[in-house]
């Protein structure tokens, strides 16, 4: 306990986001990739135009009955201002030095946290605004979550009405966020707190007070790789900064329950796991927005001296608390949850089956049922004995249907079924609904993860365990070592030497690859041991995937060996269309109608050099409205225009894309098309382009490409229900297009 009270006024995260590397094993056949190379997907949402946007829209069908962390209805900006990690507001200053990558003012010093009062111990001075209607649930639960905090801290809470003083000022804002630390030095009159439509929860107010007196997420730490896997191939790429690590000095033990810690689930887009714990038996305590945590009320005692002040009070000149344990304000020990005694001296033995009576391991045959308890996340860790293999039958399996998330696909996003069986990398397959009733599934290994995601009240999963023999396969004879002995009697002296043999393997390091940072929206690209020279013989893939946003590349370094342009990245755009980059480039400037791509980076075995880092940002035109998702209806007539077409010359450029999109089993037949386009070599200034086939990269064997002037009647019918529409303007003679369109 000593050594952790002096490290107390330390304890508060640096907010400087460290590299965050999103890597995908060769998931693909393309011939460029060779196995062991790596690939890398970057996706790009739509960010909100209106305050109570929800992230991303991932569900785009929300039911709120069945939401369980503020954090998946939260905005993603207020006021025009972006939420840092999904509800914590920066000031401009902050964001600016996060765009320069720099570290923040340590919140943990005196200067950020709350200053004593009349009594000795931290005041927090606060004032409801307006907005908070008195009796009101806001206020209610604000009340709520500072007698909380009250209780399990030395904190004190002072409602006030003098503003000229640092204070929080708790208003009923969009959503829930706050500021971290006291900034009494941009806020000399009082910082605001929001509670907002859906934050009226104790636990959700403490979170946010959390913030308010200095705390970080909990998942965010430095030591986080230690305890838990993100998931970065199931976050939201607007949301993957949320993930990234802080330079922190860690004082209390890594808390999966803390109410700081982000959910299993949290900012995913596609319904899987975004955060699984290394330890499977830990997974179902994570995203606790109940209360504070042991060590939650740890962190924040260590932080503000109070248990150095109790034990003054108490005259006690030594801690006596065995472990985690401390003096409290009642003079004995407050001993961690799995510990008891006067001391905290005995240990409590963890249960078979965890409390939400669903996380467990079997190693035997057995029935499995799961709880009724709604918002439940938890772990069945399924162990066969050797040379066998688990067999799971389905008896009951109601889950809540699949509902719609990213690129209009159907996704498991409320309840939800993993079958892991390399935990704690999460499956390529998810089952809702009643995909599994009936079923019976042998694993291929003998130990298979079920991961179960509970928000609907009337879900119902059951299921028999048996293990199948697995053929051909014996146990291991164990391996003894004996040292030499000898046995001795009057005529014979007889020795028995046996030895053991043991054959270890090493595994090789694995290679250093290109990796992904992500920086207000935007991502970097990095070649592998930037500024150190990368490797040889390596190739490395990025991917982009959106329908918003056009898409820009520009080089912040580009230096590659260049010899004869053997090392190289080559970018695939639309209509097979590719640029190649070699050498040593002082800019690259690259703009697409489309934020989706293929950048491939491609090195010999010879000679190398410094490699690269290359931003890639998707945009939307200013003032154009020309990234948009048209829903058609069935035997509707739809013209759409470019932006300026018939309007003269325009020196304004353009990179545009739209999405019709028609009832299922519908087609989408293009009527009419006036073309103004300026013609160009292989139209590689100015372009439309036309793709029937649900292809994002408008490949050139299916699709069509304009640029020239013309009109034209009735030249193509799609093959599915949606056209992909594309269009690029860099020049004032370019008019634009316009295209009629019946759904048939």
């Amino acid at each position: 306990m000593e050594a952790l009270k002096v490290l107390a006024l330390l304890v508060v995260a640096l907010l400087s986001p460290v590299t965050s590397s999103i890597v995908y094993q060769d998931e693909t056949s393309d011939a460029t990739l060779s196995p062991g190379d790596d690939e890398v997907h970057v996706r790009q949402y739509p960010s909100p135009v209106t305050v109570n946007s929800r992230h991303d829209q991932p569900p785009l069908i929300v039911n709120d009955s069945l939401i369980t962390d503020f954090m998946e209805v939260n905005p993603l900006e207020v006021d025009g201002m972006e939420l840092f990690e999904g509800d914590i507001m920066l000031t401009k200053e902050q964001w600016r030095m996060l765009k320069e990558e720099r570290k923040f003012q340590n919140y943990g010093s005196e200067l950020y946290k709350w200053q004593p009062g009349p009594s000795g111990f931290p005041l927090v001075p606060y004032r409801f605004e307006s907005s908070v209607a008195a009796g009101s649930a806001a206020a209610n639960a604000i009340a709520a979550g500072i007698a909380h905090w009250e209780s399990n801290t030395c904190l004190q809470f002072e409602q006030t009405t003098n503003t000229a003083q640092p204070h929080l000022r708790f208003i009923v804002g969009s959503g829930c966020w706050s500021y971290i630390g006291r900034l009494f030095q941009n806020f000399p009159n009082g910082q605001q707190v929001s509670i907002g439509r859906g934050c009226e929860t104790m636990g959700i107010v403490a979170h946010e007070i959390g913030h308010a007196i200095g705390f970080n997420h909990e998942q965010s730490r430095s030591d986080r790789d230690d305890y838990v896997v993100i998931h970065f191939d199931n976050i939201r790429s607007s949301a993957s900064g949320n993930f990234n690590q802080r330079n922190t000095i860690d004082v209390v033990t890594y808390d999966y329950e803390s109410i700081m810690h982000y959910s299993t689930k949290a900012f995913s887009f596609n319904g899987f796991p975004t955060i699984s714990t290394i330890d499977s038996s830990k997974n179902h305590l994570i995203g606790n927005r109940d209360a504070l945590t042991f060590n939650d009320i740890l962190l924040a005692n260590l932080m503000y001296g109070c248990i150095t002040s109790w034990e003054d009070a108490c005259g006690m000149s030594s801690d006596s608390c065995e472990g985690e344990g401390y003096i409290g304000a009642s003079c004995s020990c407050v001993c961690p949850p799995d510990t008891t005694g006067s001391n905290c001296e005995t240990p409590i033995p963890p249960p078979a089956v965890a409390e939400d009576g669903c996380t467990q391991t079997i190693t035997t045959e057995t029935t499995f049922t799961s709880p009724s308890t709604n918002g439940l996340s938890c772990t069945v860790d399924i162990q066969a004995p050797e040379c066998h293999t688990p067999v799971i039958t389905f008896t009951q399996f109601r889950l809540y249907q699949k509902v719609t998330c990213e690129n209009n696909q159907a996704c498991c996003y409320y309840d939800s079924l993993e079958l892991r069986e390399d935990y704690p990398n999460t499956a390529s397959t998810m089952y809702c609904s009643t995909d599994l009733a009936g079923q019976t599934i042998t694993a291929g290994s003998q130990r298979v993860v079920l991961f179960y995601f509970k928000r609907w009240s009337s879900a119902l999963l059951e299921a028999d365990i048996t293990f199948a023999q697995v053929p051909g396969c014996e146990p291991a004879t164990p391996t003894t070592t004996t040292s030499t002995s000898t046995t001795s009697t009057s005529t014979t002296s007889t020795s028995t030497t046996t030895t053991s043999t043991s054959t270890s393997t090493t595994e090789p390091p694995t290679p250093p690859k290109c990796t992904i940072e992500v920086h207000n929206g935007v991502f970097y690209w990095i070649s592998p041991l930037f500024d150190e020279n990368y490797p040889n013989g390596r190739t490395c893939r990025v991917s982009g995937y959106s329908n918003t946003a056009a898409f820009h590349l520009k080089s912040i370094v580009f230096d590659l060996d260049t010899t004869d342009c053997q090392d190289y990245v080559l970018l695939t755009t639309l209509f097979g269309k590719t640029q190649k980059y070699c050498g040593d480039i002082s800019k690259i400037n690259f703009k697409s109608p489309s934020f989706n791509f293929i950048l491939d980076f491609v090195t010999n075995d010879m000679d190398n050099s410094m490699g690269f880092n290359i931003s890639l940002a998707p945009r939307i035109t200013p003032n154009q409205d020309c990234h948009e998702v048209i829903t058609l209806e069935a035997g509707q007539e739809y013209t759409l225009d470019s932006p300026f077409f018939g309007q003269g010359k325009q020196k304004k450029k353009a990179y545009c894309e739209w999405r019709l999109v028609a009832p299922e089993g519908s087609t989408i037949q293009v009527k009419q098309l006036i073309s103004r386009i300026k013609p160009s070599s292989d139209c590689n200034k100015d372009f439309l382009l036309l793709n029937g086939n649900m292809e994002k990269l408008y490949p050139s064997e299916t699709s069509l490409q304009y640029c020239s002037v013309f009109n034209t009647m009735d030249i193509m019918t799609t093959e599915t229900n949606m056209l992909y529409v594309a269009y690029q303007k860099k020049r004032a003679k370019t008019k634009g297009f316009r295209l009629k369109a019946m759904v048939v």
